[in-house]
C-alpha cells in the first residue's frame, strides 16, 4: 500500500498542474503528462520485480520450464507498454498513431506467444496420437 500512496501523492499534483497547463500551454501540459507517467512507472517496477520472483517461484514448484511462462510474463509486458504509449498518443490527440501502436502490440504479443502456442498445438497432437 505503501507504493500506492506514492504515486497518489505524485500523480495528484502534477495532474492538476497539467490541468491548469492543457488550457494555455499544451505541449507543456503534454510533456508534464509524460514526465508523471514515467515517475509512476519508476515507482512500479519495484512492485513488478516482486512479481517477477513470485511467478518464477510458482512455475519452479509446479515444474514448468522457462519457455512456458517467459512469453506469457513478456506478453503482459507488452500489454503494459502498449497501453501507455496508446494513451499518452490519445492525449496529444494522436489517435492514428494510437491505433498503430496498438496494433503493432498485437502483433508483438502473438510473435512472443508462438513458441507457447507451438508447444500447445504439440500436445493436442500428442494426445490424438
Amino acid at each position: 500500500m505503501d507504493e500506492l500512496t506514492k504515486i497518489a501523492v505524485l500523480t495528484v499534483p502534477i495532474l492538476a498542474l497539467a490541468v491548469l497547463l492543457k488550457r494555455d500551454v499544451p505541449p507543456l501540459a503534454l510533456m508534464v503528462s509524460v514526465l508523471a507517467v514515467v515517475a509512476v512507472l519508476m515507482v512500479v517496477l519495484t512492485q513488478l520485480s516482486q512479481v517477477n520472483g513470485l511467478i518464477t517461484r510458482a512455475a519452479e514448484l509446479a515444474d514448468m520450464g522457462g519457455e512456458l511462462i517467459t512469453p506469457l510474463l513478456k506478453t503482459v509486458g507488452i500489454a503494459l507498454v502498449v497501453k501507455v504509449l496508446a494513451s499518452l498518443c490519445r492525449d496529444a490527440q494522436e489517435t492514428a498513431l494510437a491505433s498503430a501502436v496498438e496494433i503493432a502490440g498485437a502483433v508483438a504479443a502473438v510473435v512472443v506467444l508462438l513458441p507457447l502456442l507451438h508447444a500447445v498445438l504439440n500436445l493436442c497432437v500428442s494426445l490424438v496420437e
